[in-house]
């Protein structure tokens, strides 16, 4: 009630006459909204881990990696707030329908993320792919790496906002191979702060922006043929969060090529395999004539 409140508030002071050009600005582009709050929820409430010892030290606390989580929710409060604020309700997302085509990105997904970011990747960075372990990928061995930390380490508190809210509006704007490019962009750069954080990755923001424009680009197909079902986009996240030990238990023991390096052909296989997938789509990756903003749940109306 208290952020309803608080929300309420913020409208009413905005109708006033000096500041009715911004109401109309953020009226008439939501997505501004929406990325100002995600960028500004996320980095605020990062901001003492990466002060911290875990991250550049100004602060002299420990803050513990697992603090990560919960400015991570910042793209899907903003999609709340945004909505609220510009149609004055909550449906901005479709979370879950039970029809066939729909859930058929259920398996989609996963496999597709599975195939660009363990499988080829494995078969390129090995001397001998016919060594490979396959037995990854079993019921037993994948019980040890599905865990509930792939969930919640990004994928239940950003999808909702990228792929429930921003995507569809960018790609009724842009067409989806340049919104999902914009996107990307916008995705790779909220996390320029975890950087300073010593636990959270080993990649280089270069090598970092092609792995998120690859997962960007597979998500937006399958995003088209689930009709944006916010559930597939969470489980192609969480699959992804855990491709690196997948990839790590397939070429464990395996003679390994050394050049290219194993992290370029982990960040840029992928990326090739989504332009493969782009060119055989012509740029449409799944979507559809009908597909317009205006019938997506968080669609300004």
């Amino acid at each position: 009630m208290a952020v309803v409140t608080q929300i309420d508030f913020v409208q009413s002071e905005l109708k006033r006459p000096h500041s009715w050009q911004v109401v109309r600005a953020v009226r008439t582009n939501p997505l501004l909204l929406f990325f100002l709050l995600a960028y500004a929820i996320a980095w605020v409430g990062w901001s003492p881990l990466v002060l911290s010892r875990a991250g550049i030290g100004i602060i002299p606390v420990n803050v513990p990696i697992e603090y990560i989580v919960l400015p991570s929710f910042a793209p899907s409060i903003a999609a709340l707030l945004t909505q609220r604020f510009t149609q004055g309700n909550f449906r901005f997302l479709q979370l879950f329908a039970p029809r066939g085509r729909d859930l058929s990105g259920i398996i989609i997904g996963p496999v597709l993320i599975v195939i660009a970011f363990v499988i080829i990747p494995g078969v390129l960075i090995t001397k001998s792919p016919v060594s490979l372990h396959w037995s990854v990928f079993g019921a037993g061995s994948l019980s040890g790496v599905v865990n509930w930390s792939a969930l919640i380490h990004g994928p239940i508190g950003e999808e909702p906002g990228w792929r429930g809210y921003a995507l569809p509006k960018l790609q009724a704007r842009e067409g989806p191979f340049i919104g999902s490019l914009i996107l990307a962009c916008l995705w790779a750069v909220w996390h320029l702060p975890l950087f300073w954080v010593k636990e959270w990755t080993h990649l280089p923001f270069s090598m970092f922006f092609w792995i998120v424009t690859a997962v960007t680009l597979l998500m937006t197909y399958v995003a088209n043929i689930s009709r944006f079902i916010v559930i597939v986009a969470v489980l192609m996240h969480a699959t992804y969060n855990i491709s690196a030990t997948l990839l790590s238990g397939l070429v464990a023991s395996v003679p390994m090529r050394t050049m290219p390096p194993p992290y370029v052909v982990y960040s840029l296989a992928p990326f090739a395999l989504a332009l493969i997938l782009v060119a055989c789509t012509r740029g449409r990756l799944g979507s559809t004539d009908v597909h317009t903003d205006s019938s997506s749940p968080g669609a300004a109306r």
